[in-house]
């Protein structure tokens, strides 16, 4: 059995640890997943695609005039929308992740381990990188939901389709992913002995979020500028998911809502099939020659390690905080910029952000309701708060998973101390809060800027964005001293996390309910009689919505009040809560 493979095996034994007896079921149940949700898709998208042309079909047959809204800017085929969404996010996410869990072996504080082992360096990159090929199936899982805008479109073109989605993530996920590995295993190195290379890591983590940020700041400024780049591997795997649908590289570029015209997308598919091909035979193989340097490096004697004085930031942030909390939140903070993965899991953050681009581009979500139907008018701020409520539960998550993993001495450290445990959370709850209101007011920009007209306004985003980020950090929070988890790879945080996001979405759905929709009863009980006439015939539409909209069965200002207090109440109960059982935690 070759060496790599038995690394490998042996990081898939521990991965599994916890799950022993299902362990013969998890390689099947990885292959099924992705599977059975391409079937799903499949399936909902033909039968929308079905019911939107029987409608259209009809107003056709009554004389209902086609509502078009004209675009300023030229606009490419859906299809081509979605392949540029998959190919890059296959690509930089295993880059970013890969920066962050750098293998443990080449991260052991023990180098001399590493370099009297009989293990090449090559082996262990083998053996890591085919351990985490494990997120392929969830990343072909969660893009099959991605390819629902071209089946509603089109129609279910055939099996080249799925299986050159499949194509393009595996291939240029494990590309990103082999960059990954390689570059942070170089830094991690470096860094043992040099702390600039502790700061190079977070600052390669950075370039890589703005490369992301600009790949799609230039899809939602121009989408015909990708057209152009047939040097990128992105284009590439475009033209191929393209091809699978159109059987074609010829495409039309619609202009104004109702001019097209034709381009011939280069390079085309067998091109671009053998450049994205040897494109992953070149990193690898660039990869091998480097990764033969790593028993080169010389480590011993790289420099001198100066302790630093405090940052004046920590020093403005214990004049204004001068408790012991305070000074607590403090010492949280540094703790938390100290490592390179924090800015990672700060950078996932905007993971939400880009998907709900990809959702106002390819008009997803108007697929499964006409523009006309009285449901139009939740989406406008549902769709806003729905957004809220994913990126401050990812906020709240970011930390909070981290406060317990160090292990129980740092619980019995805190217990020990007189209320210890309450300044542990109530100091970790400040760093969450200086973290997060931050990312939740860059968030709620960023929605804003997406949402454009369909948004409800900046000033109603960004003060429900940053109050939703305060009652997320006080649900995680509470969730994670209630049940702590103690090591990083445990099944405990999918629990934390599920438990985080139906707390933080059932009180958000009650704030929703009883703030933005408190005449949503009317719209219900009248829906399923009249729904159907509305669909038809749109001059009603507006009428009857305004007619509920101004009898509500709770006042709007109430509700406001409702909302808030059962925000507050929500947040002060998690964290006592959480207060409690980590109190009495053995």
């Amino acid at each position: 059995m070759p060496t790599w493979f038995t690394i490998a095996k042996n990081e898939y034994r521990l991965i599994t640890s916890g799950i022993r007896r299902f362990r013969p079921f998890v390689i099947p149940l990885l292959i099924m997943v992705p599977i059975v949700a391409f079937l799903v898709v499949i399936q909902a998208g033909s039968i929308i695609h079905f019911n939107n042309n029987s409608v259209e079909l009809l107003r056709y047959l009554l004389g209902v005039p086609e509502t078009i809204i004209p675009s300023l800017y030229p606009q490419i085929d859906v299809t081509l929308v979605v392949g540029q969404f998959i190919s890059l996010l296959s690509f930089f996410f295993p880059v970013i992740g890969g920066l962050a869990n750098v293998l443990r072996e080449i991260g052991s504080e023990n180098m001399d381990i590493l370099y009297s082992s009989p293990v090449k360096p090559k082996d262990i990159f083998f053996g890591g990188i085919l351990v985490n090929l494990f997120p392929v199936p969830i990343f072909l899982s969660f893009f099959s939901i991605a390819t629902l805008p071209v089946i509603i479109e089109y129609g279910y073109p055939g099996p080249l389709f799925p299986i050159s989605v499949a194509l393009t993530v595996v291939v240029l996920y494990t590309s990103g992913l082999w960059i990954g590995l390689l570059m942070s295993a170089y830094l991690k190195l470096r860094s043992q002995s040099s702390p600039k290379y502790r700061d190079l890591a977070k600052a390669v983590i950075i370039i890589t979020a703005i490369i992301i940020g600009l790949a799609f700041f230039i899809l939602s400024s121009s989408q015909t500028a990708t057209l152009n780049m047939w040097y990128s591997p992105t284009t590439w795997t475009s033209n191929i998911i393209y091809y699978s649908v159109a059987g074609t590289n010829l495409t039309l570029i619609k202009y104004l809502g109702t001019f097209y015209y034709p381009v011939l997308l280069t390079p085309d598919v067998l091109t671009s099939l053998t450049l994205l091909l040897t494109f992953l035979g070149m990193v690898f193989l660039i990869g091998l020659l480097l990764v033969r340097r790593i028993r080169q490096l010389d480590l011993i004697g790289e420099g001198i390690v100066t302790i630093k004085g405090e940052g004046k930031i920590y020093r403005y942030l214990r004049k204004i905080m001068p408790t012991k909390v305070g000074r607590l939140t403090v010492i949280q903070l540094k703790e938390f910029f100290r490592d390179p993965q924090s800015l990672t899991r700060i950078i996932t953050v905007f993971v939400f952000p880009i998907i709900l681009y990809f959702l106002a581009v390819t008009k997803l979500v108007s697929s499964f309701y006409s523009s006309t139907d009285p449901i139009s008018l939740l989406i406008s701020p549902g769709t806003a708060f729905l957004f809220i409520i994913m990126v401050s539960t990812m906020i709240g998550q970011i930390e909070a998973s981290q406060m317990t993993v160090k292990g129980k001495l740092l619980l019995l450290t805190y217990k020990k101390a007189p209320q210890g445990i309450r300044m542990l959370v109530l100091s970790k709850f400040g760093e969450m809060l200086i973290l997060g209101l931050p990312l939740g007011l860059i968030s709620g920009i960023i929605l804003q800027i997406i949402l454009g007209s369909q948004s409800p306004g900046i000033h109603i985003v960004v003060p429900v964005m940053l109050f939703m980020v305060i009652i997320s950090c006080a649900v995680a929070l509470g969730t994670y001293s209630a049940r702590p988890v103690l090591r990083e790879e445990s099944g405990g945080h999918l629990l934390n996390s599920t438990l985080i996001g139906g707390t933080v979405t059932l009180i958000g759905g009650l704030m929703l309910l009883f703030a933005v929709y408190p005449w949503v009863l009317n719209v219900i009980s009248s829906y399923s009689t009249l729904g159907g006439i509305l669909q038809i015939f749109p001059n009603i539409t507006n009428l009857l919505l305004s007619i509920f909209s101004v009898y509500p069965t709770i006042p709007k200002e109430i509700g406001i009040i409702i909302a808030l207090t059962i925000g507050i109440l929500a947040s002060h109960s998690s964290l006592h809560f959480g207060i409690l059982k980590m109190t009495r935690y053995d």
